[in-house]
């Protein structure tokens, strides 16, 4: 079992590719085997910020600054019902699976261990949501 998710989901990355992350089925099944039943709470959230199309948003964004951030993590969070913390830790596991920096600070399996903890984020505490709510379009930020 890895320490944190954000190692778990590096660990993919490296083995398999960053294109193994950016497919959800493969991305399912790959968090399903590493994390052995574990990070349950995490790997949904984190499929549901790929589907929906965060990832993407993420992606367009050459070094992505704090004030990008936060609104994209209170929009996914207010579509899927999550806290504006658990929104917050999901683009930034996003960011640093992606290997992005933002504002200039590149994102590591230690920033997002110390995030984890300043935010207080017990492991497996996002609650399951089956389909986004009708406001919340993929792709619209």
């Amino acid at each position: 079992m890895h320490d944190n998710f954000i190692e778990l989901v590096l660990k993919i990355k490296e083995t398999h590719g960053e294109t193994a992350l950016l497919t959800p089925s493969r991305l399912r099944a790959l968090l399903s085997d590493y994390a052995a039943g574990g990070y349950k709470g995490e790997s949904r959230n984190f499929l549901l910020a790929l589907e929906d199309g965060l990832v993407a948003r993420l992606r367009r964004e050459d070094n992505p600054s704090e004030a990008f951030l936060r609104p994209q993590a209170s929009f996914f969070a207010g579509c899927f019902g999550l806290t504006e913390t658990t929104g917050y830790y999901i683009v930034w596991c996003w960011a640093g699976a992606l290997g992005l920096s933002i504002s200039g600070w590149q994102v590591t399996s230690e920033h997002m261990s110390s995030l984890g903890t300043a935010l207080n984020i017990p492991r497996e505490s996002a609650k399951k949501i089956s389909q986004p709510q009708p406001m919340c379009q993929p792709g619209h930020a």
